[in-house]
């Protein structure tokens, strides 16, 4: 009696359910106001713009100038001007609901000129020209953030900054924020481990101008996520002995 025995190696897929970090909101606003002229020749307005949907990638843009001048009551000439300048933009690499990347970037200047009896103001105080963009982690993933921030910071009304927060359930916790570099400019950079839960990444550029002034600040960042594996695939043996008799 004879037999023959045969060895099958079977594949067997193991998947984990894939991480992922999903947008769940996203706010981009801009917003100054002015005032410039002298006595009855006075100039004073303000704008806002908010854009709230959730896209792969977005900008805006705001500008301003105005000027007057003439001579008031008595003979006192003036002369008085402003302007400002605002940008940002943003984008996500990746699928928003499970993006590995996004970077932004955003600039604002304000100027103001006066003479004689002349006055301005030119405001782009918070929320200013700022991004906001809120994400979940359903897993813990690395994370890089990187980035440059400038501000000419002539007066303490300025407030620029990137900051990365986490949500304790009450408030929003600092993760990571440009605030406390020297001057608020200087290279961003944050790397480290984040757990599953909501957070925020906000950006801003806050200037106030007042008299002659010409102030400017500007931003970008790049934040970077990597999942740590959910997949692996296993190779188990699978031993079938087929007999076959001979008789």
């Amino acid at each position: 009696m004879e037999f023959k025995t045969t060895l099958a190696v079977g594949m067997i897929a193991v998947a984990s359910l894939a991480q992922a970090q999903n947008i769940t909101s996203r706010k981009g606003e801009m917003s100054y106001t002015y005032v410039y002229g002298a006595g009855g020749d006075s100039h004073s307005d303000s704008y806002s713009n908010v854009k709230t949907a959730i896209l792969g990638s977005d900008f805006d843009d705001a500008f301003f100038t105005g000027s007057t001048s003439g001579v008031l009551p008595g003979g006192t000439p003036y002369a008085a001007g402003v302007g400002t300048n605002q940008h940002y933009e943003y984008a996500v690499t990746g699928p928003t609901s499970s993006f590995s990347s996004i970077s932004a970037s955003g600039s604002t200047t304000v100027t103001t000129t006066t003479s004689g009896a002349g006055t301005a103001q030119m405001l782009s105080s918070n929320p200013g020209n700022e991004q906001v963009i809120e994400f979940t982690l359903d897993s813990s993933v690395d994370y890089t953030l990187s980035g440059m921030i400038e501000t000419s910071l002539t007066n303490a009304g300025t407030a620029n900054y990137v900051d990365l927060r986490r949500f304790d359930g009450i408030t929003w916790q600092i993760v990571y924020t440009s605030i406390f570099l020297p001057n608020q400019q200087g290279t961003i950079a944050s790397a480290g481990t984040l757990t599953a839960g909501q957070y925020r990444l906000g950006s801003g550029i806050a200037l106030n101008a007042f008299g002659n002034q010409n102030e400017s600040g500007s931003y970008n960042y790049q934040f970077d996520v990597v999942p740590e594996p959910a997949t692996c695939l296993l190779a188990i043996p699978a031993l079938a002995l087929l007999r076959k008799k001979r008789k």
